[in-house]
């Protein structure tokens, strides 16, 4: 028994008052032996704040499937002395049940401070490789309150509060959180009376092409009181998708939205495509499908008039499932629109593979990135991604001028926003649906890129500061019959070849003569691909810079902008690879050479990669050897392929256990240097066979960035220079004795 003496009361691991008070995995408290125990020190000492907390560990089921249940036991316990440990022996812990555990301390700021600092609890001993987090929820406890169930239901409520599995998270139930979760009830209880009274109403915010038209209309939903109060979505639909009510209100609004569309058409009005919603729990059944199937039977829209947003965070979950049921929504006709593009962290990894049509980018992205060079690339990039991908791309929350014209100029297809306009009962849109002078009912997506030319020439011009600013090295070429010209590039393409300050009648004459007679005909080829395919095509080119006629590799990315007869005109980005170039080719050599020598080479060599951590002492991190020529093999007897196998104290063994301390020794020096060293050292290796030979080895290294080394030591077989150096030695020895005498 472990027993803390701690002022006027102990604290006690396990097996304290009764048997029937331990828990049997953990041998700490037992829920019943914990409720008896803090009681008992409630009432000694009611003076004392208490800090009561409940925490869950989170996939303890995949815990217990992938590695058995012993071992989730183990961690289990693992666990409860962990959190035991930390808060120093002075606290109470239980397991409640399954991985509930239960654990109070007195209060303090410092012990809450260190609680906090664990991030995951370490159970690598035990097999399990993944880090182990718990949800934890705190509460105040005064020790007179006498209701310690309601207090842990308190906490528990905080706990649930937060789902995040990443990390250990400490939620503390307070006043203010004691709020939130009395609205959320009063809102849930008002809804089921609200869906009744036809509260809900469908809103339209309205989407814009470039040129001002009318392209859409986003559907939206807005609960409206009797008394003409509003209650915010961003309120009330994060409440529905927990309390399970945004099922009724997703199809609630789809009811409404093809009904309202339906009536526009038997009025003969000239409409847009209007998109709606449809939320994360919906998309968890497949019940949404034949409800859409419903929907189209009985109001015979057409398709091309509505599509369905799905928001970026629902791909975090059942991806599989999800992408099956978007397809089945496809196969009806309706298009799809992946909605908060940038929110999330699923996109990239499920972009190629989901069924969209649209890509609705994340206000965040102009919030965090106007006005800057990086931010505005960033999003150039996805919509040429989105472009590529065939998709049509819509920016939401779009507030200023500035943000509208820089997603013009880069060639977003649709805008939305509050600059444009709100969101608007279905009256006002209605009205906005009759004046708009030029509507359309399919959007076609418009080209990365597509400037006017001529409005290149004027510096104020939107396309002119956009081709200098927002973009990287870039150019527009004339091309016809294989026959390529410069019209315009911007100053850091001037910058990237070397020809700044020459005129820029000079730089079309070198630019065009460089590729007259190209006889790779990279770039020529690539410009008749992304002519014919119509899409971005790239490939690298080599060019000497101007004046001292250094090499480099551009990577150009090439699009096709406009055509009159046979004379094109085409876009290009340039990307400096030329570094990048140059490693490849200096690697190749250095190994070509390697090669050489390893194979050519008289005496043994080994090329090693070593990890080291100098606070650990010679404890290497990893030894992994990389090659070894045949006049190593001959030296050890080994064979290669149990050489190759060797780690950590696999090569240590080779040496003899006496020589070992002053090899080390040799080694650790070595090793602390920062810049490319040397070492030399004699010792007897050990041989496959069991005998001893002396060698001296030539140790050269070079440090690399990460810390780590890359090592070639070369063998000599020094049997006879040992013998030799010894004879002489003894020689040495005895005639110094003799002339002592």
């Amino acid at each position: 028994m472990d027993i803390i003496e701690n002022e006027n009361h102990t604290y006690g691991k396990c097996n304290i008052e009764s048997p029937d008070f331990v828990d049997e995995v953990t041998q700490f408290y037992n829920y019943k032996g914990f409720l008896s125990k803090f009681k008992s020190l409630c009432e000694a000492e009611p003076e004392k704040s208490w800090v009561l907390c409940i925490g869950n560990i989170n996939k303890l089921k995949y815990i217990n499937n992938l590695y058995t249940r012993k071992t989730g036991n183990q961690v289990l316990a693992f666990l409860a002395e962990s959190l035991y440990e930390y808060l120093e022996k002075k606290c109470l812990v239980c397991r409640m049940e399954a991985g509930t555990i239960v654990f109070a301390f007195e209060f303090s700021a410092t012990k809450i401070g260190n609680l906090k600092t664990i991030k995951y609890f370490d159970a690598t001993k035990f097999g399990v490789e993944i880090p182990i987090t718990m949800r934890v929820g705190l509460i105040k406890y005064e020790g007179t309150s006498n209701d310690i169930d309601n207090a842990l239901n308190c906490a528990e409520i905080a706990m649930e509060t937060n789902k995040v599995w990443a990390h250990n998270s400490y939620i503390f139930y307070t006043d203010a959180l004691a709020d939130t979760i009395k609205l959320e009830v009063e809102i849930t209880s008002k809804m089921e009376h609200a869906i009744k009274n036809d509260e809900f109403h469908v809103y339209f915010q309205p989407q814009f092409n470039l040129d001002g038209s009318l392209a859409g209309a986003e559907c939206l939903c807005r609960w409206i009181l009797p008394d003409g109060s509003t209650i915010s979505p961003g309120l009330f639909i994060p409440i529905s998708e927990r309390n399970g009510y945004i099922r009724t209100l997703d199809r609630l609004i789809w009811e409404k939205a093809f009904k309202l569309i339906h009536s526009w058409i038997e009025e003969g009005m000239e409409i847009v495509p209007v998109s709606i919603n449809i939320s994360r729990v919906s998309l968890e059944t497949d019940s949404l499908i034949y409800v859409i199937e419903r929907l189209k039977s009985q109001y015979r829209i057409p398709t091309e008039y509505i599509h369905f947003e799905v928001t970026e965070s629902a791909y975090m979950y059942d991806t599989e499932k999800l992408i099956s049921r978007l397809e089945r929504i496809k196969e009806l006709g309706f298009s799809i629109a992946m909605d908060d593009f940038g929110s999330g962290y699923s996109s990239l990894n499920v972009l190629k593979d989901i069924p969209i049509d649209y890509l609705k980018l994340d206000m965040g992205f102009f919030k965090k990135s106007e006005n800057s060079n990086r931010g505005g690339n960033i999003i150039t990039s996805v919509i040429r991604m989105a472009h590529d991908l065939d998709l049509i791309t819509i920016a939401e929350g779009v507030e200023s001028d500035s943000q509208a014209l820089f997603l013009k100029a880069i060639g977003c297809d649709i805008i939305q926003g509050y600059l444009y306009g709100r969101p608007m009962p279905e009256t006002d849109f209605r009205l906005l649906l009759n004046k708009s002078s030029k509507k359309i009912f399919s959007i076609k997506k418009t080209l990365y890129g597509k400037f006017d030319i001529q409005k290149l020439n004027d510096p104020e011009a939107t396309e002119s500061i956009m081709f200098e600013k927002y973009n990287g090295p870039a150019a527009i070429i004339e091309y016809e019959k294989e026959r390529i010209s410069l019209i315009k590039c911007n100053d850091k393409t001037l910058s990237l070849f070397g020809m700044l300050e020459i005129p820029f009648v000079e730089v079309q004459k070198r630019f065009q003569n460089r590729f007259k007679h190209d006889r790779s005909g990279v770039l020529i080829d690539s410009i008749n691909q992304a002519i014919t395919l119509d899409k971005e095509i790239t490939c690298v080119i080599s060019f000497l810079k101007y004046k001292d006629n250094s090499p480099l590799w551009i990577k150009t990315h090439i699009w096709n902008l406009s055509s009159y007869g046979s004379r094109y005109t085409l876009y290009l980005l340039f990307d400096d690879i030329t570094q990048q170039k140059i490693t490849e080719s200096t690697l190749k050599i250095a190994n070509e050479q390697l090669s050489t020598l390893l194979n050519n080479s008289l005496v043994g060599m080994c090329l090693m990669h070593i990890s080291f951590e100098f606070n650990k002492g010679f404890d290497f991190t990893n030894i992994t050897v990389l090659k070894l020529n045949s006049q190593f093999l001959q030296l050890s007897g080994f064979t290669e392929e149990e050489v190759l196998k060797w780690k950590n104290k696999d090569a240590l063994k080779v040496i003899h256990p006496l020589d070992r301390p002053a090899f080390l020794l040799i080694a650790t020096k070595f090793l602390n240097k920062n810049e490319v060293n040397h070492a030399e050292h004699v010792y007897r290796a050990l041989r496959k066979d069991g005998s001893y030979l002396w060698v001296k080895i030539f140790i050269t290294g070079i440090r690399q960035d990460d810390g780590s080394y890359i090592v070639i030591t070369n063998y000599i077989d020094y049997e006879n220079e040992k013998k030799k150096a010894d004879n002489a030695a003894n020689k040495k020895s005895i005639f110094s004795k003799m002339k002592r005498k």
